[in-house]
């Protein structure tokens, strides 16, 4: 359970991210190149595309550079977030936020 409840902060991290890469993907349009946003969020061009500042999605058990983006689909809106947490005190393990929003975690 309390695992659990450390994974609620990265969850919802993960679902504010999903909604910037939605946000730019409304911007860029579907046949921009997203490889430059599918990087672990410790990278500055990454986060500043998205709308973050080098510590907004750093949490009491996440820091931001424990999450990463991946398989932006721009035609439906998507994209994987992933979650590895190695910050001391998080629940340890890889957690997802898959295209259609479902979360797993381990």
């Amino acid at each position: 359970r309390i695992d659990a409840a450390k994974w609620s902060e990265a969850n919802a991290s993960a679902g504010s991210i999903r909604t910037a890469v939605r946000a730019y993907i409304a911007e860029k349009g579907p046949v921009f190149d997203y490889s430059g946003i599918e990087v672990k969020l410790d990278q500055s061009a990454a986060y500043r595309a998205l709308g973050f500042s080098s510590t907004d999605l750093n949490g009491a058990f996440f820091d931001q550079g424990e999450y990463t983006v991946s398989a932006v689909d721009a035609v439906n809106g998507t994209c994987i977030v992933t979650v590895t947490n190695v910050k001391s005190g998080g629940p340890g393990g890889t957690a997802t936020l898959a295209a259609d929003g479902s979360w797993t975690t381990p």
